[in-house]
């Protein structure tokens, strides 16, 4: 028989059985305010979610057990606190910042078109360059692959030489987008 206060019985039933599963029976007699109350076989039957399943033969079980579940879900809302908290500061210091559709414009014009290098242009453009860096690799990935395609079905043609003129049409794109579109037409050729 062990002699121990109620709140310390407290404590230890939850310090000793929160985290393993156990099937087992306590023995114990306690002092509860001037009153001694033995209990005979606490079993502690299952834990499902950190919720203890407890079944007393004493008169009081009900309040002990409230008092277990009280401070189980204590512990739970503290330690649910404080992953929210935790959630917050790293929201606060993330590198990575949302850029808007006038600078996503203006990063793909330097990047794409004019040849600047992407933290030479995220050094201009004011954006972190983490940020930039993602945007340019997104795009390239998802949106220059899917304008890939050209919609002439004669992408390039060879043709003999003739009397005739001939007329091509040279279009640059880079992503998709058309950057230059030149007309060119071929000399007539005199034969001897």
């Amino acid at each position: 028989m062990i002699y121990i206060y109620f709140q310390e019985l407290i404590f230890n039933i939850i310090n000793t059985f929160i985290d393993i599963n156990i099937i087992s029976k306590l023995y114990l007699q306690l002092k509860f305010e001037r009153n001694v109350i033995s209990i005979l076989g606490i079993r502690i039957i299952q834990q499902y979610n950190n919720l203890i399943i407890l079944f007393f033969k004493l008169r009081f079980q009900w309040i002990l057990y409230h008092i277990i579940k009280s401070q189980i879900a204590k512990n739970q809302f503290l330690f649910k606190s404080s992953r929210v908290q935790m959630k917050k500061n790293i929201k606060k210091f993330r590198t990575y910042q949302k850029i808007s559709d006038e600078q996503k414009k203006k990063l793909l014009r330097l990047v794409c078109f004019s040849g600047f290098k992407i933290k030479n242009a995220a050094k201009q453009l004011n954006i972190k360059y983490a940020a930039a860096k993602t945007y340019i690799i997104f795009y390239r990935n998802n949106v220059m692959r899917s304008k890939l395609s050209i919609n002439s079905e004669q992408q390039c043609q060879v043709a003999p030489l003739s009397l005739k003129k001939c007329r091509l049409t040279i279009v640059s794109k880079i992503g998709g987008d058309v950057v230059q579109q030149l007309q060119f037409e071929y000399p007539t050729i005199i034969q001897e």
